[in-house]
């Protein structure tokens, strides 16, 4: 619980979810098709998610990216 916290503390100064979710989908766009396909998440879905066309997603595809970079960021750390 703790732990869910402090992540969440630590991300409020990034914006929110959605906007720090679309910055790393920038900063990895010729990884695009290796996300979707290690997050489940459609190729096109995502596409639309980083290139901001879609202004409403899904909150469980923003988790699931969202999860997805929190993960890279602490294997990186590692």
């Amino acid at each position: 619980m703790l732990d869910n916290l402090l992540e969440v503390a630590m991300h409020e100064s990034r914006g929110t979810w959605l906007e720090f979710v679309v910055a790393k989908l920038q900063r990895c766009k010729g990884k695009w098709r290796h996300i979707a396909d290690a997050t489940g998440i459609p190729y096109d879905t995502l596409t639309k998610i980083a290139l901001s066309r879609v202004s409403d997603p899904r909150v469980s595809n923003v988790q699931l990216l969202h999860d997805y970079f929190l993960a890279s960021e602490t294997s990186d750390a590692q």
